[in-house]
């Protein structure tokens, strides 16, 4: 069994891995008497489209695209047919029509118009390379002394070779080494000006400053006294809060109240998820409704019809039904001219009281007569 050397090599197509001598070398061991490749002999040219179509004409079929792979074993099929040991175990219709069909094409060529040639397989550097043995039992017509200084030419060759791979080996090393050892000067250049930008108040030019002792205790003299002038407003900012009136701490900044509410919705909204991001009114503190005039009137006010609602939310309705009864007893949907028309129930002694406020009898639902 012969083994085929391909255009591009063990090492990229069978070996990833980087054992590609290791393996290629199994490989050529499990051939039968070494790897080999089949070559027309010297003053026989066959042609590709010949072999295809009369040698081996299903394996062309199945590989179409690989004619390097079809013409090796398109050689080694012909070498078989012209060999009488092997010939004698083909198809005797096969070995007459190819026979036939070659002398037919190329005439009569004595012997056989395919030769062996053993493959060795060397290392040299990281690469593996396939080359033809030198074998002195091989036929050939050049002289002993030829194939002598072929092959002392060949280890030549392959010395210098691996010369040059391990030349480059360590200047690639070389450049490795020099790179890291950049990187690491410019990290600490990097690492300097960071620093002296951060002793000499973070300024540009201060990065670039020269490290003496007297410009360190400048900069750390003017560290201590800037921390020293936060602290102490600090300090001021507390002592501030702390004069407040305990009422003004307890107000939460979001505790506040839209001023233009339109509809009788957006006073629900306000009184249970605020409006804006401002806090719910439901969950307003007394100091909180009573932190200004003007919120303290403003809730005074609202809470009128917030009570109605929470009322009519209690009797079963919804917020939109509820919303709808009171537009419909006091004849408008206007927010302000709702709150006028419950503060004058509040005068009506003919309503009655519903917890802490008067209710127009519309408004009244479920409650005993």
């Amino acid at each position: 069994m012969g083994w085929r050397e391909g255009k591009k090599g063990s090492q990229s197509t069978l070996h990833p891995n980087g054992r590609s001598h290791a393996d290629a070398h199994v490989a050529s061991l499990l051939c039968d008497g070494g790897a080999i490749q089949h070559q027309q002999r010297d003053g026989v040219a066959i042609a590709d489209e010949w072999l295809f179509a009369n040698v081996v004409p299903a394996i062309r079929t199945r590989f179409q695209h690989d004619n390097r792979l079809c013409r090796a074993l398109g050689l080694a099929r012909l070498w078989g047919m012209c060999h009488q040991d092997v010939a004698d175990l083909l198809s005797e219709t096969d070995v007459a029509r190819i026979k036939a069909s070659f002398g037919e094409f190329y005439g009569d060529v004595e012997g056989n118009p395919v030769s062996k040639v053993k493959l060795t397989v060397v290392r040299v550097g990281a690469r593996v390379e396939i080359m033809p043995a030198v074998n002195n039992n091989q036929e050939s017509q050049q002289p002993q002394q030829q194939l002598a200084m072929q092959s002392n030419d060949n280890r030549q060759m392959l010395a210098c070779l691996q010369r040059i791979e391990e030349n480059q080996q360590e200047q690639f090393q070389l450049i490795r080494n020099a790179q890291v050892e950049d990187r690491r000067w410019m990290e600490q250049q990097v690492q300097l000006l960071l620093n002296n930008q951060r002793r000499f108040g973070g300024t540009t030019e201060g990065t670039f400053a020269r490290n003496q002792p007297r410009r360190r205790q400048l900069a750390a003299d003017h560290t201590t006294e800037l921390q020293r002038q936060q602290a102490q407003q600090q300090q001021q900012r507390r002592t501030a809060q702390a004069a407040l009136p305990m009422r003004a701490r307890d107000v939460a900044p979001n505790a506040q109240l839209a001023k233009n509410v339109r509809s009788l919705f957006e006073l629900w909204r306000e009184h249970n998820f605020g409006i804006g991001g401002n806090k719910p009114a439901r969950q307003f503190t007394a100091a909180e409704r009573n932190q200004s005039t003007n919120i303290k009137m403003m809730h005074s006010r609202r809470l009128c019809v917030w009570r109605v609602q929470v009322h009519l939310l209690n009797a079963g309705l919804a917020i939109e039904a509820a919303n709808q009864r009171i537009i419909d007893t006091y004849q408008t949907d206007k927010p302000a001219a709702i709150i006028m028309c419950i503060k004058r129930d509040q005068k009506n002694q003919a309503y009655r009281f519903v917890g802490s406020q008067r209710f127009h009898p519309r408004l009244l639902i479920n409650q005993p007569t």
